[in-house]
């Protein structure tokens, strides 16, 4: 029997604990943690004064499949492996190595200058800086 029909089955109220589903595994019967896979890259955001910086641990990813875009107050982050077709068979019990891919964005608003973003990979970690816009001065309006 499956989780997901173990957890069906079972005798519950109503309104389950939320983390009640997965104390059996996942929905596809695999040991917790393996589900999970989509949350490998972690990301610290810090604001300086005159910056602010974009800290990301990419295990497995090189500078060639991290994708960088800053669009209209939003900032994606994302990367892509492919995994390599051998023609050797292997029977696998269990498979998680191979492809992976991932994918993150933040809203940081438009306060900054896009000609000078700047973004550098040293083993296996992103760091993307995003310099602060020369903020502009309050002006009060008259009314004529």
């Amino acid at each position: 029997m499956n989780s997901l029909t173990k957890y069906f089955s079972r005798d519950i109220p109503l309104a389950p604990s939320l983390f009640s589903i997965f104390d059996e595994g996942d929905f596809f019967g695999r040991p917790m943690g393996t589900l999970r896979n989509f949350d490998n890259v972690k990301v610290d955001i810090v604001d300086h004064d005159d910056k602010v910086e974009v800290v990301a641990i990419t295990p497995g990813f090189s500078k060639e499949n991290i994708k960088i875009e800053y669009d209209k107050g939003y900032l994606t982050v994302s990367g892509d492996i492919k995994k390599e077709e051998t023609k050797e068979e292997k029977k696998y019990l269990y498979r998680e190595i191979g492809s992976n891919s991932f994918a993150r964005r933040f809203y940081l608003g438009d306060s900054f200058d896009k000609a000078n973003i700047d973004a550098s990979f040293k083993d296996g970690i992103l760091t993307i800086t995003l310099p602060k816009k020369e903020e502009e001065k309050f002006k009060e309006i008259e009314i004529k």
